[in-house]
C-alpha cells in the first residue's frame, strides 16, 4: 500500500462478504437454480427446494459465523461496500458479485491479500473460471478432494488454499432420549442409477423398517423429527463437498451409512476421486461403495450401532464454536 492511499483512505483490516447488496439478488439466484438445476438438469425436487430452504445451507453455515465471531468482539466488517477503506484481507464466501466487487478493489489497490470460496463455485469451470483469477491469493475448500478436481484445470496450480469446514449447532441437534427409535431413514439426496430402488428393496426384503426423506422437501424441524426416530440414516447421494445433514444426523447421535461411489457426475460430466462421506470416521458410520456391497455392510453397520459415537465426535471438533477458531487460527487470518 502506498502512502498517498493510506493517507486518502481509511484503514481497516478485514471485510468478509456473501450477498450483494441488491434486492433482486435473491431472484436471480433462484432463478439461476431453476434454469441450471430444474430445466437443464431436469432435477424437479428443487422447486420444493426453494420453498422450503430458507435459508440455504451456506447462507446458515455463513450467518452461524457471523454471530459467533460478533460474539467475540472480532473487527471485521461485514457486506460493507464502502469503497473508503484500506483492508489488508477481503474473504468472499459466496456471490460472483462480490467477488467480482473485490477483484477489482485489489485491481485499484485498496485490498492487499484476497481470499475466495467455498460457496462461489460447484466446479471449476463454474463463472468462466473465475476462481483462477490472478488477483486471488487464496482459495477456500470445505473438503480435501476438492481441490484436485479445481487445480487440473487451473492456470494458477501454486496458488496456496486451505480446507475449512462448517460447525454444527450442536444445542438445536441434540437427541431426545425420550423418543423410541424404531426405524431406518434413507435420505435421498441424488439419486443416480436407481440406487434408493435397490436399497429399498433389499431393506423390504430383511424386513427392516424405514421412512424415506428426499432433499428439499423439508423444513429443519420436520428433519430433525425423523432423526429422533431413527437407528441410523442411509445417506444416497453420490458426492458431497461436506455434507451438513450427516453433520446434523451425528450431532443427534445418529450413526450414517453412506453410498459412497468415489467419483462425482455432473452435466454428464465425471469428476474423480470424489466423497459423498468426506469426514466420515468409525466413530460416525461406515460406506458402501456399489448395491452388492450393501447387505454385508448394512448388517454391520447394525452390529456395530452402540459402538459409534457420533455426538461426541461432534462436540470435541464439529461445534460452531470449533469451525470458527479454525476460520481464525488455522487460516491465520488474524
Amino acid at each position: 500500500m502506498t502512502l498517498s492511499l493510506v493517507t486518502k483512505y481509511q484503514l481497516n483490516m478485514f471485510l468478509i462478504l456473501s450477498c450483494w447488496p441488491q434486492k433482486k439478488n435473491q431472484f436471480i439466484t433462484k432463478l439461476k437454480i431453476i434454469l441450471k438445476e430444474v430445466i437443464l438438469l431436469k432435477q424437479w425436487r428443487y422447486f420444493w427446494t426453494l420453498a422450503y430452504q430458507k435459508p440455504g445451507g451456506s447462507q446458515t453455515v455463513i450467518e452461524s459465523l457471523i454471530t459467533d465471531l460478533k460474539q467475540r468482539n472480532v473487527n471485521f466488517r461485514f457486506n460493507d461496500f464502502n469503497q473508503n477503506y484500506l483492508y489488508s484481507t477481503v474473504f468472499v464466501f459466496s456471490d460472483l458479485e462480490c467477488l467480482r466487487w473485490a477483484i477489482e478493489q485489489k485491481k485499484k489497490g485498496l485490498v492487499k491479500k484476497l481470499i475466495a470460496g467455498p460457496f462461489i463455485s460447484t466446479l471449476p469451470f463454474d463463472n468462466h473460471y473465475v476462481l483462477d483469477s490472478e488477483f486471488i491469493d487464496e482459495l477456500l475448500f470445505v473438503s480435501s478432494w476438492l481441490p484436485n478436481i479445481f487445480y487440473k484445470t487451473y492456470k494458477h496450480k501454486n496458488r496456496p488454499y486451505k480446507i475449512w469446514s462448517a460447525g454444527i449447532d450442536h444445542l438445536f441437534w441434540v437427541p431426545d432420549q425420550k423418543i423410541i427409535k424404531d426405524q431406518y431413514l434413507i435420505y435421498i439426496k441424488s439419486d443416480h442409477f436407481n440406487i434408493s430402488t435397490e436399497i429399498t428393496n433389499q431393506m423390504k426384503n430383511k424386513n427392516i423398517k424405514f421412512n424415506i426423506l428426499r432433499y428439499g422437501s423439508y423444513n429443519k424441524e420436520q428433519y430433525k423429527a425423523e432423526l429422533q426416530k431413527s437407528m441410523g440414516v442411509i445417506f444416497i447421494s453420490p458426492s458431497e463437498t461436506q455434507g451438513l445433514a450427516s453433520f446434523e444426523a451425528w450431532s443427534c447421535d445418529i450413526p450414517t451409512l453412506h453410498w459412497n461411489p468415489e467419483i462425482m457426475i455432473y452435466l454428464g460430466e465425471t469428476y474423480e476421486p470424489a466423497s459423498s462421506c468426506p469426514y466420515l470416521d468409525d466413530t460416525l458410520g461406515s460406506s458402501f461403495k456399489t448395491t452388492q456391497e450393501f447387505s454385508q455392510k448394512f448388517d454391520d453397520f447394525q452390529r456395530r450401532l452402540d459402538y459409534f459415537s457420533p455426538r461426541n465426535t461432534v462436540l470435541k471438533k464439529y461445534k460452531i464454536t470449533d469451525s470458527t477458531d479454525l476460520f481464525l487460527n488455522q487460516l491465520g487470518l488474524f
